[in-house]
């Protein structure tokens, strides 16, 4: 009888050592998930000025066994700025962490930024990787590395649909930076030793102008924009020694050039005196977009205020257009717009524009574009009053690089007038369209150096030397870097620059 109560008590125990011993196995299973508690870890501006800052995710294991992460670690360039806690203990790498059955850990993440070093990126990111069971994870991280003047989303705009915010109550702007001038708030932004960032989309608001001063970096976080709404007004008044410059916050060195990093600048109806002067545009989808508001509220046609005046800008490496124009009246001048992979500029919808001394030079490095560098249309159903072209350079890669696209019954006056041009289009030397112009025959010897890294300046041998009209260089006399290029004795050249 002791016998069998024995063997009893030994099977008991035999059962339940079997049964702990299943609950302390590992599961390999790949469909066995662990569930993270976010994908993306992100710092504010604030944390820059304070050097560093903490923020914690929640790893949970929802199964019915143990789950073992193999390995976990940072990744990327900017790695260096993170340091980990991984459930108590801290480091940048970890190896065999266990995670019970239905219990969960908590991971910890430090950022450390110096905020006085100018050479660190604007945007620090990196990724937590988490392999398990044949499974991998990414948390991305992303930090502001300097310390900016930061512009982030407090509305969402139903049409179309983004998230914006307004300049007026933003807690950067002070009475130092806004002034009441015949009714209208004006906003100055002056270059103050740290760059402006914007989230999403920036909002000039009606009876509104805001003022950009020489020397500012505007930087743009992917997908954002500046917008000056209907009855607003944007001035962007930079040098040529201390430009206007509106880029992307990525600053790695492999994104220099890398197009469509941000949205674009977009200026609505409302004022006569949108004004951009000595700018840098680089890297966004659209460089610059003018529209009415209301796009097909065709009864004023220009009568509404709509007008942009750009002088001495260059803009670059968008992935789309460089300029996309409709229903507007545009003046410009010492402009080079280069390298946009659908086109440099697209007119449309109606308007007047002028440009002079400009060179459009189209050789962008990822090269996959249908449509000629300028292309002018009426097919939308309003007529274009002017659309000319006056001592300009217009050159790329493709053997056609104007296209006109008219409708009969509408109204298209365009004039090509001493230009140096890459076109099959006919009647290139005398006619209303096309007069006293060079036809490109050697794209190849037009601009200096490699017009792929954005360097436009005239070749020694091109035929843009001493070809351009005298009555437009007497009203443009300054080339885009300043140069004089009005001699009563030589012509000038044609294009933005004077060799």
């Amino acid at each position: 009888m002791k016998k069998h109560y024995l063997n009893t008590f030994f099977l008991i125990i035999l059962v339940l050592l079997l049964t702990q011993c299943k609950k302390n196995t590992f599961s390999t299973d790949p469909g066995k998930k662990l569930s993270f508690s976010t994908d993306t870890i992100r710092f504010d501006t604030v944390f820059s000025r304070q050097g560093s800052a903490t923020r914690a995710f929640l790893i949970r294991n929802p199964h019915n066994q143990i789950l073992k992460i193999n390995a976990i670690g940072l990744q990327g360039a900017n790695a260096g700025y993170y340091q980990l806690n991984v459930d108590g203990s801290p480091g940048k790498s970890f190896t065999d962490v266990e995670i019970l059955a239905k219990d969960s850990i908590y991971v910890f993440v430090e950022v450390n930024i110096d905020p006085e070093n100018r050479t660190s990126p604007l945007i620090i990111d990196a990724d937590i990787v988490f392999d398990y069971n044949g499974n991998s994870k990414k948390i991305y991280l992303e930090s502001i590395g300097q310390d900016v003047i930061l512009f982030k989303p407090e509305r969402r705009f139903k049409f179309p649909a983004f998230n914006y915010s307004l300049i007026f109550d933003h807690p950067n702007e002070t009475s130092d930076t806004k002034q009441i001038i015949n009714g209208e708030t004006v906003f100055t932004w002056t270059n103050q030793g740290k760059p402006y960032l914007i989230f999403d989309y920036l909002v000039i608001d009606s009876l509104q102008r805001l003022y950009i001063e020489q020397g500012c970096k505007v930087y743009f976080h992917n997908s954002s924009g500046l917008w000056a709404y209907r009855g607003a007004t944007l001035k962007v008044k930079g040098t040529k020694n201390n430009p206007v410059v509106f880029k992307g916050d990525r600053l790695d060195k492999d994104l220099l050039n890398e197009p469509g990093q941000w949205d674009r600048i977009w200026l609505s109806d409302g004022s006569d005196e949108h004004e951009i002067n000595h700018a840098i545009i680089k890297n966004a989808f659209i460089g610059i977009q003018t529209d009415p508001f209301v796009l097909y509220d065709t009864a004023s046609k220009l009568e509404s205020k709509r007008t942009l005046r750009i002088s001495n800008t260059t803009i670059q490496n968008c992935s789309g257009y460089g300029l996309f124009h409709r229903l507007f009246k545009v003046l410009g001048h010492n402009n080079a717009i280069m390298n946009c992979s659908r086109g440099l500029v697209n007119i449309s919808l109606g308007g007047n524009y002028q440009f002079y001394h400009s060179t459009f030079a189209n050789y962008p490095s990822i090269n996959s574009r249908n449509e000629p560098s300028i292309v002018i249309s009426n097919k939308d159903g309003l007529d274009i009053d002017s659309a000319y072209f006056g001592n300009c350079i217009i050159a790329g890669d493709k053997e056609e690089e104007i296209k006109i696209d008219s409708a009969g019954n509408k109204k298209m006056d365009y004039r090509f007038d001493h230009c140096l041009l890459r076109t099959k289009l006919t009647n290139l030397i005398s006619s209303y369209h096309f007069e006293n112009n060079i036809s490109i025959v050697d794209p190849g010897i037009i601009l200096s150096a490699d017009p792929k890294s954005n360097d436009v300046r005239l070749s020694a041998t091109s035929q843009a030397i001493t070809n351009g009209k005298i009555s437009i260089a007497q009203r443009f006399p300054v080339d885009l870097s300043g140069k004089n290029r009005f001699n009563a004795v030589v012509k000038p050249d044609i294009g933005a620059y004077q060799k």
